[in-house]
């Protein structure tokens, strides 16, 4: 009888009781993967598509990590306080902009400082992140770099940020109408200008950019996917979508708990705005995880089958009293070892792309911070 790919090299072991033929086994040989193991991919030395905020900032000469910083800075507080004082000549009217205390200069500065430069720097890591992982996805997907990088493609687009800017800017002025006060003058007044569609459309960018990205992990679990096998990974090769997906939600949400944290009160306008950002981002990371969990389900209960007919055939190996007759019997004892690594290996399959732990662990963070961001709005109504 010829052997299939997964059986072949094996040797072939006759086992009787009583001298009595029952059964023939395969030895250990039958537990290489049918499918070979995928090599490694080569760099992709093609362009890949940008963000026109990584796009524009990569244009400058010198690091990413500076031009955010500087560029977070001039259309942020520290530009500000400049430009008031070229308007002014006065110190005291430059620091006019928040109250001499520390919650005040902290908030003030988070608001119009840390978070652009958060923001732009959370950008660059989901992307850099998310490049990394389509290289790792692309040995599990039929016509691999082109599909990956197809499904990919929109974090990339200009159009949805762009439409999703004046939407932040209009629930900004509205929760905050008063956000150009004690103007000093036409320096200062045109970087506010001018600071308010570059900053929201940075945010939308970043609100962008976890949003398609994370469906796009959600599209590439519902399509077809050659999974490696149980033999190779115990997470059929998905961890990288699990890692991602993580990675992902916890930028995203650090930004969320920064924008919570910036002001010293928000209104009611503002909390719902954090929640309609909130609430997505919640699902939507789940959603490809659940997409891989019940694909490999299916996966685990085939190894499950494989495991139980290879029982059924050593069967007799495991009964008191068993004897190996023929040229093959030195066989019996690696063919029992391999079963044995076989069930260790069936016994270690993932359910999820991720730890279950992980999974917790990340549910548990959400959760507290959920509590603390409620607990912070209560505080600041009741005056706390």
């Amino acid at each position: 009888m010829g052997n299939d790919a997964t059986e072949t090299g094996a040797t072939n072991a006759t086992y009787s009781t009583n001298g009595d033929t029952v059964m023939t086994y395969r030895s250990s040989g039958a537990l290489r993967p049918a499918a070979p193991i995928p090599a490694e991919v080569a760099p992709d030395e093609r362009k890949h598509r940008s963000t026109l905020i990584e796009t524009a900032i990569a244009a400058l000469p010198g690091p990413y990590a500076l031009w955010a910083f500087l560029l977070a800075a001039v259309f942020g507080v520290p530009g500000f306080m400049i430009a008031r004082y070229f308007d002014t000549g006065s110190v005291d009217r430059a620091l006019s902009l928040f109250e001499p205390n520390i919650p005040s200069v902290g908030t003030y500065f988070l608001a119009t400082f840390g978070i652009t430069l958060y923001a732009l720097l959370g950008i660059r890591f989901m992307r850099s992140r998310t490049l990394a992982t389509q290289k790792a996805l692309v040995p599990l997907v039929p016509n691999g770099a082109e599909v990956v990088e197809r499904t990919f493609e929109p974090a990339t687009w200009f159009v949805p940020p762009a439409i999703l800017t004046p939407v932040l800017l209009l629930v900004s002025f509205g929760a905050f109408p008063d956000q150009i006060q004690d103007v000093t003058g036409p320096g200062y007044f045109t970087l506010r200008i001018l600071s308010f569609p570059l900053s929201y459309f940075i945010y939308a960018t970043f609100i962008w950019v976890y949003l398609s990205s994370i469906r796009s992990l959600h599209l590439l679990g519902k399509g077809p996917l050659q999974l490696a096998s149980f033999l190779e990974d115990s997470h059929f090769g998905l961890k990288p979508v699990g890692s991602l997906s993580l990675f992902l939600a916890l930028v995203y949400f650090i930004g969320l708990v920064l924008v919570a944290f910036s002001f010293l009160s928000l209104p009611l306008l503002f909390v719902g705005l954090i929640a309609a950002l909130a609430l997505p981002g919640i699902v939507l990371f789940f959603l490809p995880l659940f997409a891989l969990h019940g694909r490999m389900l299916d996966e685990g209960a085939k190894a499950h089958a494989t495991l139980a007919a290879a029982y059924s055939r050593a069967a007799p190996l495991l009964n008191p009293g068993t004897t190996v007759v023929g040229p093959a019997a030195g066989g019996a004892v690696p063919g029992l070892l391999a079963l044995q690594i076989l069930e260790h290996r069936v016994s270690n399959i993932s359910r999820w792309p991720l730890d279950l732990r992980t999974v917790s662990w990340f549910s548990a963070i959400l959760l507290s911070v959920a509590a603390a961001i409620a607990t912070r709005y209560v505080l600041s109504y009741l005056g706390g």
